[in-house]
Order: C-alpha cells, then structure tokens, then sequence
C-alpha cells in the first residue's frame, strides 16, 4: 500500500456502513473468503459442521480486523511524520504538547519516530504490527542495522517484541531533553558528594568511639 493511499485512508471522516463491513468481514481484498480458512484439527474436533462454520468465520473477521489495526497503526505513523516535516521543532513541539491528538504525547513521538527510523522502509506487513507496542517500535530506531535486520525478521516471524528485548539487542532511548538529563546528572553528583562527606564524618566518629573505649 502506498502512502498516499493509506494517509486518505486515515482521513476517513465516516465509520464504516453495516453493509460495507459486512463485505469487509466476509471477503478480503485478496478475495479470500471464511471458507478459505483451514483450522487445526485439535480446535474443530468434535464440533458440528455449523459450529466449524462460525469458527471459520470468526477466525476470518479477527484475522481482518487485525490487519486493519495494523493498517491503521502505519497510516498514523505516517500522517505524524508528514506533519513533522511540515513544521519546525518547535512548532512541532506545541502541537504534540496542545492536546490536539487523541493519543498520549509519547505516543505520537514513538510512531513518528518509528516510521522515520524504520518502519517506511521496512516490508513488515500491517498484521505484523499489531501486538508491538510504540514504545518498542521506536526503540528499534536506535538499534545498530544488523541488530535492527535481526528484530525486524522476529517481527515478520511473528514474534512479538517488547521493550525488554530491544534494549538485550542493544536498543537504547535516546534523550529528547538534554537540560533535564543535565539536571539529573548534577543531583546524582551533588548526593554523592553528600553522601562521600558523610561518610568522612561517620569515619571521624568511630575512631573518637575507640579512643574512649580503651
């Protein structure tokens, strides 16, 4: 799917009709259908043929609505991006700060930063990406390529990924407020100044406890 396609696809201003998901959930764009989907024998054992039916057909409309959730998910991360490249940082910034989208600040950086870092330039599909969590996706971005090939061949494997297993591959989060890292560096060095003074002072009285005690 193109981008062009996908960014009017999240422009979409009205739900879906009854009818129009009703052809959604029984046919595909491929033209696969529920009869298409081929069960295990260990879930349809014992099971009446209308009972197969609904289970093929439910089987079909998740695998749907999964691919569509995905589909969205890239399409969101794409509109964010395009913004992006249409304002200056700081304007950037406002908006993501104005309360203006409907997800979390956060969020809307880790699926620009995502799309920007590997995503468009990937060949995950968009049922890939259901289950993998923004925050993770954007922390691929800052993987090593060889690391980043490695987790992208998990996720199109069908493994899901999550912020514990990026960071083991060498994943890392790249700070966005250098003034607040700075500040928290000075408070650990200020505490263990502190605590190395009160340490001397703690030294000092134990040996004035011995001398009394002898």
């Amino acid at each position: 799917m193109v981008a062009s396609e996908t960014y009017s696809f999240c422009r979409r201003s009205n739900a879906l009709t009854s009818s129009e998901y009703s052809n959604l959930s029984t046919l595909n764009e491929n033209g696969l259908s529920a009869d298409n989907v081929i069960l295990p024998s260990a879930a349809i054992e014992g099971l009446k043929p209308i009972q197969v039916t609904v289970m093929k057909e439910t089987v079909f409309t998740v695998n749907q609505n999964t691919r569509l959730a995905g589909e969205l998910l890239r399409s969101t991360a794409i509109s964010l991006f395009e913004l992006k490249q249409n304002l200056v940082n700081k304007q950037w910034i406002s908006f993501l700060k104005s309360g203006a989208l409907p997800i979390p600040e956060k969020q809307a950086r880790d699926l620009t930063a995502a799309w920007e870092g590997w995503l468009r330039d990937s060949d995950v599909t968009d049922g890939d990406l259901v289950g993998i969590g923004s925050r993770t996706m954007a922390k691929i971005k800052a993987l090593e390529p060889e690391a980043k090939k490695k987790a992208i061949k998990k996720i199109k494997s069908g493994e899901r990924l999550t912020e514990k297993a990026i960071s083991e591959m060498g994943g890392r989060v790249i700070a966005t407020n250098s003034s607040g890292l700075k500040g928290q560096i000075d408070k650990l060095q200020q505490e263990n100044t502190f605590l190395k003074e009160e340490n001397g002072l703690l030294k000092k009285r134990i040996k004035e406890l011995e001398k009394v005690a002898k």
